[in-house]
């Protein structure tokens, strides 16, 4: 597995289930050194995990996906997704995407593109693991 930096500690962890007796799917959120906690950060977590559980109504038991941001600034935001099913097989990665924004601040809208283009790309499939 390549390493893309060192990651914090984990930020956000919360559990997804779709219904009653549903599989649940455990979401993760890091960030490398020196990216910032900030409100665009919790954004693009929960944006993020929003676009994962409209697309993974119910993942298999015991899965995660992993939400990591590698860089981010008041007018850009770049990151990748990494999962992993029940099986406890080594986490699969998506491509690294980045937004930006040249003459202006990031804002909810685009933050939001980002994690929709970012859950699209990264083609999450837990029975290819």
């Amino acid at each position: 597995m390549k390493k893309i930096g060192k990651l914090l500690p984990l930020v956000v962890v919360t559990s997804m289930a779709g219904s009653v007796g549903a599989e649940s799917l455990v979401f993760e959120c890091q960030a490398e050194t020196g990216v910032a906690a900030t409100e665009n950060f919790r954004l693009a977590c929960s944006s993020v995990e929003g676009e994962v559980r409209k697309r993974l109504a119910t993942p298999p038991a015991g899965s995660a996906v992993r939400l990591e941001i590698t860089a981010l600034d008041e007018r850009r935001i770049s990151g990748r997704l990494s999962w992993a099913g029940h099986s406890g097989a080594s986490f699969a990665h998506g491509p690294t995407i980045s937004t930006s924004i040249s003459d202006a601040a990031l804002n909810a809208r685009t933050i939001a593109k980002f994690a929709r283009d970012l859950v699209q790309v990264s083609d999450i499939d837990f029975n290819r693991l």
